[in-house]
């Protein structure tokens, strides 16, 4: 069992890398990080920017818990719900608090010393991260702003649809990460952050995560994530959605523009849009429901 655990976040906006890189991290033993083939390795929590709507401020943690549980995050941790309810059913505290102990039990159960977390939405939230796990680190990745808003429409875009108000949606998106990741740079302890060019992660991908691995403190190795980076460009069905040089040049001066709004507003925005959009809670139970049918239906055999 791990003495001392700590968390590490991987922020970056999305289709920059963060999974791809997570992913590889997660690979090495003494990381604990929730992964499923269903999410295509390391799971996102969405902790801040859905979850902890649903929440009171602060409550006890079987009384977290007991909502917790359906979240297909907490069942592929493999821990056991009663367990940890008899063990801190009492304990208060707030969302992040009790979400913090959990993954400490999770990283125990997995024999390591850090435990990771990557939700690119989390980006516009490090602040709150920052503060909640005083403790943790943070990798940043980056990567440039054509390829990752080319990457991002090819894997969720619709090209038969209107083309610009798909780009006007990633390029606010991008731009407002993008705030929050300058704003990190400027203002968090240099020891508490690496960065990482998703550009030099995909020409030496061993040299750049043992660099992170002398970050977190760890020894070298060599990390082989069992899961494939996840390329857009590797659709099954072929589609792309190709964008004119025009529209590059539209997205780039939309870009500039929201750049030059003040970071409390980009920052306020995000996070009443994330309010507004949290509409369901548990946000995931594909894996759980999934799994829990097939072990019925090899039962019934």
């Amino acid at each position: 069992m791990a003495a001392t655990v700590r968390p590490v976040f991987v922020l970056g906006t999305a289709r920059s890398g963060t999974t791809w890189l997570a992913n590889r991290l997660a690979s090495h033993p003494r990381i604990a990080a929730v992964t499923a083939p269903e999410h295509e390795g390391i799971h996102e929590s969405h902790l801040f920017s859905h979850t902890r709507h649903f929440f009171p401020e602060r409550l006890r943690f079987d009384e977290f818990l007991e909502m917790y549980r359906r979240e297909d995050y907490f069942y592929l941790t493999g821990l056991d719900a009663d367990g940890l309810s008899a063990r801190y059913g009492d304990r208060k505290g707030s969302v992040p608090e009790l979400f913090g102990l959990l993954m400490v039990e999770f990283a125990h159960s997995q024999g390591a010393g850090w435990w990771l977390e990557k939700t690119p939405k989390h980006t516009a939230y490090w602040e709150e991260l920052a503060t909640a796990y005083p403790d943790s680190r943070f990798v940043l990745i980056r990567r440039d702003f054509a390829d990752t808003l080319r990457s991002s429409l090819t894997r969720f875009g619709d090209p038969r649809r209107a083309h610009l108000p798909q780009i006007a949606r990633k390029v606010l998106r991008y731009a407002t990460d993008g705030a929050a990741m300058d704003r990190l740079e400027r203002t968090l302890d240099r020891r508490r952050l690496a960065l990482v060019r998703y550009e030099d992660l995909l020409r030496d991908p061993d040299g750049e995560t043992d660099r992170l691995l002398r970050f977190l403190d760890l020894p070298s190795r060599s990390l082989r994530s069992a899961f494939e980076r996840n390329s857009s460009y590797d659709a099954a069905d072929g589609v792309r959605f190709d964008l004119s040089e025009r529209e590059i040049r539209l997205a780039g001066r939309l870009r500039r523009a929201v750049q030059v709004a003040p970071y409390g507003l980009l920052r306020g925005v995000r996070h009443a849009w994330d309010r507004l959009s949290a509409r369901r809670f548990p946000k995931y139970t594909q894996v759980s429901e999934s799994r829990r049918s097939t072990k019925e239906a090899d039962s019934s055999r």
